[in-house]
């Protein structure tokens, strides 16, 4: 094997151990049970004038969860959308929010400076943000100014229609929280806070025991803190679990921070990106949906709940060093697995494949349907295929003729009997999606009960390579899923909690 596959196996090791331990933790906090909220910051703000009706309603269509808005009371005691003590950022006209009239402020333009067809857009009200949430969704009300606002938000929100799960204050002035948890007992708040690093002690402020002692003294809900890596980290999340808070955080626009907090057990994130960070988040349950799992860590066993029956006909398997510890090792064309697995209508198929050369018909996988059916398999040339029958709905990649042999590579296949687009059919190398195609009415046929690994069928020409981490599961998975199997393993998938057992945590924190 060559070196830098070596590494590889070495640095991904290490990444299982890192995921192995955050899963953990992530099955021990809050509502990871439920998956995290997504929050659009002041709307859908990356595509939308903040703070303005046409961001929230498109925060809505982005498929957002929650969205987040900044409130101020105006001089006649009306409470206003808006970010600035002053308007001159957004409105281009200078005016102190707190020493004008709803019916100054009204008059002001704060959606032509972010694009012209947004021309006209005015600073809403909180009824008219109120208004725009859907049943079933949330909206997160942070406080930018004092106390002061708090008996005419209770008041207004007793006026509405939204119910008091739907609703959270946020604010960084620890008397808003206070006071809307005296006045508002019935509505959460949440305490926002961000952190500030001292360069000569390198230490940063607020500590984790001061932000405790703050949400104590509260009597907040929970936290909703900037990320910063270097302070929200395990030990971070896990003492805000043991008190019983609720964990939120901002402003989460990459996916790489996205997937860190997923691994954390965030209960939401706000983000100026709502649509783009949902798509790229894993999906959550995944295991669930799992159908079979073959380590191939010196046996052949099915570590998925299923426990399905696998079986080596040929010698005796081998087994050698690969991605994930070790993986099935077939020298020569004298051995195969089978196993009782019957792929569905709807889902996937994936592993790490290392291919020793490249010859026509190297079977990577077929199935016990047809030997034309179900099947994976590479040419001479390097080209990968894949059939799901004989008469069509193939996809393919070329590996290079001779860089891509003696390297592992992940191949994973997803496919949606009940899709008629061109991209029913799906084939991700590498974490890329590579090709797609659709399936024509008359050309379907069931899987078989029998998949094999290096091929069952004595046309197909038996794979000589190693095989690792191979997994079926009942779903197409998604591109983020992809990658996370290829950064984690299957197994960062699979809960070290059962359950049941983490609902009985979760109501002994509350």
């Amino acid at each position: 094997m060559k070196r830098r596959q070596t590494k590889l196996s070495d640095s991904l090791s290490r990444t299982a151990s890192v995921l192995a331990s955050g899963m953990l933790i992530l099955l021990m906090m809050g509502d990871t049970l439920h998956g995290q909220l997504i929050v659009a910051h002041r709307g859908a703000s990356l595509d939308a004038p903040e703070n303005t009706l046409a961001a929230f309603q498109l925060a809505w269509q982005q498929g957002a969860d929650v969205i987040e808005g900044d409130f101020y009371l105006t001089k006649d005691r009306q409470i206003v959308c808006i970010h600035d003590e002053n308007t001159k950022r957004t409105a281009g006209v200078s005016r102190i929010v707190a020493q004008s009239t709803l019916a100054e402020l009204r008059v002001l333009d704060v959606g032509r400076w972010k694009n012209e067809r947004y021309t006209g857009e005015k600073i809403p009200t909180l009824q008219e943000v109120l208004a725009t949430v859907p049943k079933g969704k949330r909206i997160f009300i942070e406080i930018k100014c004092g106390p002061e606002i708090v008996p005419v938000l209770r008041a207004s929100l007793a006026r509405g229609e939204l119910h008091p799960r739907q609703i959270a204050v946020i604010a960084f002035r620890t008397d808003v929280i206070t006071a809307s948890k005296q006045q508002m007992p019935h509505i959460k708040a949440y305490w926002l806070t961000s952190y500030d690093k001292n360069k000569i002690r390198g230490t940063w402020s607020p500590s984790l025991e001061e932000v405790l002692t703050t949400l104590r003294r509260t009597r907040a809900d929970g936290l909703d803190t900037k990320f910063e890596p270097a302070v929200v980290n395990l030990a971070f999340v896990r003492r805000l679990r043991e008190v019983g808070m609720e964990f939120h955080c901002w402003t989460v626009d990459k996916p790489s921070d996205a997937a860190q907090l997923q691994m954390f057990g965030v209960d939401s994130m706000t983000t100026n990106r709502p649509e783009f960070i949902r798509r790229e988040l894993p999906t959550q349950g995944l295991y669930d949906k799992l159908d079979l799992h073959l380590k191939l860590d010196g046996d052949l066993k099915d570590s998925s709940s299923q426990h399905r029956v696998t079986s080596f006909v040929g010698r005796t398997p081998r087994f050698q060093r690969a991605v994930w510890a070790q993986g099935l090792d077939l020298q020569t064309k004298n051995g195969t697995v089978s196993v009782h697995c019957k792929l569905p209508p709807t889902g996937s198929i994936c592993m790490w494949y290392y291919a020793r050369d490249w010859y026509d018909f190297q079977t990577v996988f077929d199935n016990s349907a047809d030997q034309n059916a179900w099947e994976c398999w590479i040419y001479e040339t390097g080209e990968l295929r894949f059939r799901a029958n004989p008469e069509g709905a193939v996809v393919s990649h070329a590996f290079h003729p001779r860089g891509d042999v003696n390297e592992w590579h992940h191949i994973a296949i997803t496919w949606d009997r009940r899709d008629k687009t061109t991209r029913a059919l799906r084939l991700y190398v590498n974490g890329h999606l590579s090709d797609s195609a659709g399936w024509k009415p008359d050309h379907w046929m069931t899987a078989g009960n029998q998949l094999h690994l290096g091929g069952g069928h004595r046309r197909n020409n038996p794979g000589i390579g190693m095989w690792d981490d191979v997994a079926v599961f009942r779903t197409m998975l998604r591109p983020a899923d992809i990658r996370q199997i290829i950064n984690g393993g299957v197994q960062s998938l699979m809960p070290l909690v059962p359950p049941t057992e983490v609902l009985e945590i979760r109501a002994r924190s509350e």
